[in-house]
Order: structure tokens, then C-alpha cells, then sequence
């Protein structure tokens, strides 16, 4: 492995068995070849770290990192901290890069050099098998516009600067959800963002334990968090905004599972 390549692709995986081949199968097959895979295994307990060591045996452009479980957001800040790539791009255990998707966002990093994060529209898919396609908005006035109110990067799919990464104070380990939504909003003072207008990553969407009263309440706390941190006061807070985006968020944990269930399977058809 080039010991100065150019890009590190960062995962942290906690008992990712099910899905953990296919997702690292899709980084090793991209069109794209001189990278790093940094694996952070945040402490599993279930076979992953078996797989991630045969796949560590059978190429060397992986580094596999075995450690107690730390969290999402302490993990992949290790990951980014000991990576040699001047650009890092995320995957995640459970989803799927299309083959091109490196290829082209490193090549939108030559073309748009004032670009520091950079996403791609992808596919959401349902444990139930329905599927949608998400198209976020493409420019850097529109994201930054709206970064403090709706996350509109799809995390496994981007890809930024380390140095920027870095500037911004990489992820809050503070934050137990929403690390990635909360991170935009300060690498946004850092530099300009994208989204490239091309379905490059397949997202899966979990349901079953994400639904639970404790996970939805703490969905609400961590979108207080969010609003406490960035907006000084709440008259600083765009009111069509908040009830577009906030608003349906701080519900959601008041609303009976089996309405939410039929939202999902409305909204995921097809």
C-alpha cells in the first residue's frame, strides 16, 4: 500500500455481521484503486472480527483496528486522526458505494478545489425492501442556507478534506445520534459544500429498535442539543424553518409505533 495515498476511507463497525461483507466488498471494487481502508472495530461481539481480519489477509490496502467499544463519533475520530489521506471518505457497515462513487468525487475535488465536504444523492432502502431515492440539494449557498435546520448529506456517501475535518473540531463525542448533522453546521464556517447530482451510494434504513420510546426521546434531546449549540437565542431561529424541519422531528417522539409503521411502508413503496 502507498504509504502517501491520497484518500482514506473510514468505517467503524459495532456487531455489523449481517451486512459487513457486501459493504466492504463495494469499497474494495471501486473503479477508484490508490486508498486506505481504516476499520474501526468499536468492540463487537458478534463474528466481525473474523471477517474483518480475513479481509485484512487478503488485501493490504485495509488497516484494521480492534478497540473497546467508544462510541460512533470517538471511533470514527480515531479513524480520521491516523489516516495518511488527504481526503477521507466515509462508508458505512451496512450500506453499499457504487463502483464509481470514489472515482467521482475525488475527480469533483480536482475540478472544485474551494470544496471542502462533498456528498452524493443515493438510494434509501427499507428492511422490508422498499426503496426511495433521495436527491439533497447540490449547491453550497442551498446547503449552507439550511445546514442548521435539515441535514442534507447522506453520511455514508461523503467524502472532505482532513485538514477542514480537523479545522472544524471533527465529530462532538458528546453526541450519542445526529454526530454527522452536527458537524456540517461547523464545517460549513471552514470552507464551501456540495452534493454531486448522481445516485453513488445505497443507504439502508433500519427500523425495529430505532423506533423504540427510548431511542425516539433521545432523537428530541439531541435536536434540543443541537438548537442550544448553534442558535444563540430562539429568536434567531427562522420560524418556517423550524416548523418544516424541526417541528415533525420533535413530534416524532410522540407518535404510536403502528402509525409509524404505516407512515414507513407508505413512504418506502416501490
Amino acid at each position: 500500500m502507498n504509504s502517501r495515498c491520497e484518500l482514506s476511507v473510514v468505517m467503524s463497525v459495532y456487531n455489523g455481521r449481517d451486512h459487513l461483507e457486501e459493504a466492504i466488498g463495494s469499497i474494495l471494487n471501486q473503479s477508484f484503486l490508490d486508498f486506505e481502508f481504516i476499520i474501526i472495530n468499536d468492540g463487537s461481539t458478534d463474528e466481525t472480527k473474523q471477517i474483518l481480519d480475513r479481509f485484512a489477509a487478503q488485501d493490504s490496502r485495509i488497516r484494521v483496528i480492534h478497540q473497546k467499544n467508544s462510541g460512533l463519533a470517538a471511533s470514527l475520530n480515531r479513524g480520521v486522526r491516523i489516516a495518511r489521506g488527504n481526503f477521507i471518505a466515509r462508508q458505512d457497515a451496512d450500506d453499499v458505494s457504487l463502483p464509481g462513487r470514489l472515482e467521482k468525487q475525488m475527480a469533483f475535488f480536482k475540478c472544485h478545489p474551494e470544496i471542502i465536504l462533498c456528498g452524493t444523492w443515493f438510494v434509501e432502502k427499507n428492511e422490508d425492501k422498499g426503496k426511495r431515492i433521495r436527491k439533497y440539494p447540490l449547491d453550497d449557498y442551498t446547503l449552507r442556507s439550511n445546514i442548521k435546520y435539515v441535514n442534507l448529506f447522506c453520511h455514508p456517501s461523503v467524502m472532505f478534506l482532513k485538514k477542514a475535518f480537523i479545522q472544524a473540531g471533527g465529530y462532538d463525542e458528546s453526541f450519542s445520534t445526529a454526530q454527522d448533522f452536527e458537524l456540517w453546521i461547523r464545517m460549513v464556517q471552514v470552507g464551501k459544500v456540495a452534493n454531486i447530482p448522481e445516485i453513488l451510494v445505497e443507504k439502508r434504513i433500519g427500523f425495529g429498535n430505532t423506533i423504540s420510546w427510548g431511542k425516539r426521546k433521545e432523537k428530541v434531546r439531541v435536536l434540543r442539543r443541537v438548537i442550544s449549540k448553534h442558535f444563540e437565542s430562539w429568536t434567531q431561529i427562522n420560524s418556517a424553518k423550524f416548523i418544516r424541519h424541526y417541528l415533525p422531528l420533535m413530534l416524532y417522539g410522540y407518535v404510536p409505533v403502528h402509525v409509524l409503521r404505516i407512515f414507513r411502508t407508505i413512504r418506502y413503496r416501490g
